[in-house]
This record gives C-alpha cells, structure tokens and sequence, in this order.
C-alpha cells in the first residue's frame, strides 16, 4: 500500500519540519489553509488548474495563507488512497516546494547545510571515490535484461485502456515505471534481486516483482500501490514510437 514517510530524512531534516509546524501553526491560525485552497481549485477545475494557481499564490502571497506542511502531506495522501494518483503526486510536489522553500529560508538549516559542507570539504579527496561507489549502489546494479520486463500491465477488468502502468528500461540500464494517466513523474527502480525492484523518497515507498516468467517474458507483476489491484497482467507491448528506452533527464 502506498504511504507517506519522513523517515528516511535525516535527523535534522525531521527536527526542523517539526519546528516549521509549530510555528507556522501558532503565526497563522485565523488564515485559510493553503491546502484548501488549493484543494478547492483542484477538485473545480483539476490539476494543471491547481498546479498554476499553486504558482501564483507561493511563495508571493503566502502571508495570506496558514501553510501547515502536514495538512498538504495529508490532503495528498487522501487523493492517492482513494485512486486518484496523479492528484495526490501533484499536491505532495507543491508540498515539497514548501518544505524545499521553508528550511532554505530557515537560518538554522543554512548553518546546518554549512557545518556539512565544511566537513566534507575537510575530509579531503580521499573521501570521492567512496561517495561515488555509494551514490551508484542507491541506484542499483546496471542491468541489460530489462527488456524481460518491458509492457503495458493492468486490470483485464478495468475498461479504462488508460489506467495502466508502463514499464520500460532507462537508457543508462535502470527500470522506469510510469503511469499511462495523467502527468505523473515516472519511478525510476532499483534492483533488489533478479525481478524485485523498489522506489523511495520523501513522500513514497514503492516495491514492485515481476511474476509468472514464460519464454523469456514476465506475464504479470505484484506490487503495493494502494489504488490499483495486484498483481496486474502483462496487457501489451510499448506504444510504437515511444523508442527503446528512456533518456534520463532527472
């Protein structure tokens, strides 16, 4: 089931949220909640709606509004649990374009930022290399058999041909999985194990398998997303003219 976490932030990081609750709470009580707000217009006229209205009202008029990050989180949350994906990734974006402006503008995380940079930079050229070994082991081992997997995978019950999920290899040798509705951010996966795959980050945790292998060919995959069933069935190819694989340009 999909879910909201912070934990996988550092320390500080969850510290400070909490300091920017407390006090964004007690400075703003008698403003709307920009979470309504942004709910209202999303629920009226839909995401590209609510995403430009976002744009016009943060950060040049947030005074007018009480900006509660863990009303955002929810609200997000809310729209992902009853199906509606591509509603709850958009408000946890604007959520994390809050949180992203609160702690650069928060003098105690810029010190913090700065302590950490400073020790990095004492730690001299030695430390590189084991930084870059560590980066690439979050990405997952490079993989040229991922052509097993690629498709279009759904519910044969759904009559909607554009609730499915898509799932091709990136150009560097990484799975992507994305959403046929929608604007939706792709997840770039990790490897686990030959055909388990994961994605995490501040809002999602996401772990996918790929099921009943025939003829060098994955029929189906298990998954914990909340708002489609599992496991989903191998529906059909890639789209032609979608190419071979995916230009990372994260």
């Amino acid at each position: 089931m999909t879910r909201i976490t912070i934990n996988k932030l550092p320390v500080y990081f969850t510290l400070l949220f909490v300091v920017l609750f407390v006090a964004i709470a007690a400075s703003a009580q008698d403003k709307p909640l920009l979470s309504a707000e942004i709910q209202k217009v999303l629920d009226a006229e839909g995401i590209v709606a609510a995403k430009q209205h976002f744009a016009e009202l943060y950060p040049s008029r947030t005074a007018e509004f009480s900006i509660n990050m863990q009303d955002m989180m929810l609200l997000g949350n809310q729209y992902m649990q009853s199906g509606n994906q591509s509603a709850g990734m958009a408000v946890l974006e604007m959520a994390g374009t809050v949180a992203e402006g609160m702690m650069n503008s928060n003098p105690m995380f810029q010190e913090m930022m700065s302590q950490d940079a400073e020790q990095g930079n004492s730690q001299g050229e030695e430390k590189q290399p084991r930084n870059e070994v560590k980066q690439n082991q979050s990405q997952g081992l490079v993989r040229d058999d991922l052509d097993l997997f690629t498709g279009l995978y759904g519910d044969p019950q759904e009559s909607n041909e554009h609730k499915r999920l898509w799932v091709m290899p990136s150009c560097n040798g990484h799975l992507v999985v994305g959403a046929l509705w929608g604007d939706v951010s792709p997840w770039w996966m990790k490897s686990e194990n030959d055909a388990r795959f994961s994605y995490s980050d501040s809002f999602l945790s996401i772990e996918i398998s790929f099921n009943a292998m025939t003829k060098g060919k994955a029929g189906s995959m298990s998954h914990n997303l909340g708002f489609m069933p599992s496991p989903l069935k191998l529906m059909g190819s890639i789209p032609e003219g979608w190419g071979s694989c995916v230009e990372d340009r994260r």
